[in-house]
Formats: structure tokens, sequence, C-alpha cells
């Protein structure tokens, strides 16, 4: 993996006593290059022109890895090569940097039907045109809007941590930004609703794109797109003092070694990139990448 390659080469010097400190530098700033230039065990970053990409996982290189998603030409998006099962409640969580100001992303998608989207799980971000325009999050299940939630703009040029959770159970739902609580609460239209089983899931579009040949609405990130994990528990009492440490700790840990999504798992879960997406290997710092 890039990181681990990276942190080897420093490990062997200093074990070793053979560089100074400026030399070991400018040795793992070399060695970087060299690694991206050339690649790791026969990968490198990868740039897709076609509408459909070879797989983008399963390159020891890249196990570590960001997304950059311009909408260009075709939409772009990544798949989630996975069985999803029914679920009744889910927390998902990512890192994602904007790239254009006042800019509406779809970071989650899931639908059984892609040519209509029946909207199974959309999660959205709405921007308005200007800095003081209100900006929210919605959330929709089987095509019902359980989440709406107000939002600080959220600007081009820095990585911002999301965390969302829902609950069938009783409707709950919760909102984290950057490791704090950006809000929560019940909505009577949620309880009761089941995902269903057996359909495509989406970071990067909507899919109700089918309906427009292929063109971006507006709705597809335009960005960098990073550690996207989803389990299968909701995040209970979420304004509680242990929720709130235990998603701060999450919003810290930059890393593949976090622990993995049983739904979807960036780590594991094969995925596949549509339209030009380039996915480069990351570096586990937060905020960076």
């Amino acid at each position: 993996m890039y990181v681990s390659c990276v942190k080897e080469i420093s490990l062997l010097s200093r074990q070793r006593g053979i560089f100074t400190k400026h030399q070991k530098k400018m040795a793992t700033r070399l060695f970087s290059l060299i690694f991206l230039a050339l690649g790791c065990v026969g990968a490198k970053a990868f740039q897709f022109q076609t509408r459909e990409s070879p797989a983008l996982r399963h390159e020891s290189c890249l196990g570590f890895s960001k997304l950059l998603i311009n909408q260009t030409g075709y939409t772009q998006y990544a798949h989630y090569y996975t069985d999803i099962p029914e679920l009744t409640g889910f927390t998902m969580h990512y890192w994602f940097k904007l790239n254009k100001n006042f800019r509406s992303a779809t970071t989650f998608n899931y639908a059984l039907d892609a040519e209509v989207n029946t909207d199974n799980v959309t999660l959205q971000l709405h921007q308005g045109k200007q800095l003081h325009s209100p900006s929210h999050w919605t959330l929709h299940i089987n095509d019902v809007l359980v989440v709406r939630l107000e939002s600080p703009p959220v600007l081009a040029g820095r990585w911002h941590h999301m965390l969302h959770s829902w609950d069938s159970t009783q409707g709950a739902w919760s909102v984290f930004m950057d490791g704090g609580l950006l809000g929560y609460g019940y909505s009577e239209e949620g309880r009761g609703l089941v995902i269903p089983a057996g359909g495509i899931a989406v970071s990067g579009q909507h899919q109700n794109t089918a309906q427009f040949n292929g063109m971006d609405q507006g709705e597809g990130i335009e960005g960098w797109f990073t550690l996207f994990n989803m389990f299968s528990r909701p995040l209970l009492y979420p304004n509680s003092r242990g929720t709130l440490a235990a998603v701060a700790r999450i919003a810290r840990q930059c890393s593949p070694d976090q622990p993995e999504g049983d739904v979807i798992s960036w780590r594991s879960t094969p995925r596949k990139g549509y339209g030009g997406i380039m996915e480069t290997p990351a570096i586990p710092v937060c905020g960076k990448f």
C-alpha cells in the first residue's frame, strides 16, 4: 500500500542510522515521486476516459485512495459492487472536498431501479448560488423525505467529514459534520420504512441521470471523495456524551485501518468508476489526504 511503502523506507533509514534528518526527508519525498511515477506492483493513478472504467479496487498500492469526480462529459460516479441487504437502519460516514463553491452534491444513492430511481436511499447536499444562500442536507428513504437539515455553506477547497444515521424503528435520524453534531430529530414519515435488498449503490451522482441521456443535472459531486463506510446499525443517542466523543474520534481517524462498514467498506468492497473518474493514492492525514 502507498502509505506503508513510504513508511517502510523511513523506518529502515532510522534503524540503520544511514541518513541525516534532512536526507531522510529528501529520500522519502524522492521515493514518493518514484512511486507515483512508476507505480507499485504495476498499479498507478487511474484515469478513466470511457463511460465504463475498469475496477478501481484490489490493486495493492491503492489500498487507501481518494476519488476525483468532476462531472465533465458523461456523469461520473463510483458503483459499489456488493449485495446490499434489507435495512431498517444505517450509519454512514465519509470525507469529501468540493472543487466549486455553491455546488450541490449527491454523496450516496441507492436504488432498485436506476431508470426511474426509486430513491431507496438518497443523501444530498443542496446549496444556493451565493455565499449567504441557505444550504441543507436531505435524506430520502423509499422516495420519502425523512431529513431536511440546514447546514453551513460547504465551500471549495476544504475537506469535510460527514456522518449520517437513520433508524426505522422510531424514525430517528442524526447528522454530524466535522466531528460535531449538526442536528438530530424524528420523522413520523420515516417510521416503519424498510430499505429493500438487491439494489445498486453509488457515490457521486443521482441515478436518475438515465432519464437525461446521462447528463449531470447539477446533483453530482465535483471534487474529492474518500473513506466511505456504511454500517447496518443506526447511531443511538446522538446527543449523549459518549456518542459525541465517539463521533469526534471517528472524524480524527483518517486511515484505512478504521472499522470497516459491514454493508459497504472503503477498504474491502469492490467498486468501479464511470465517466472518467480518477483514483489516486491518499495519505492518512485528516483534512489533507
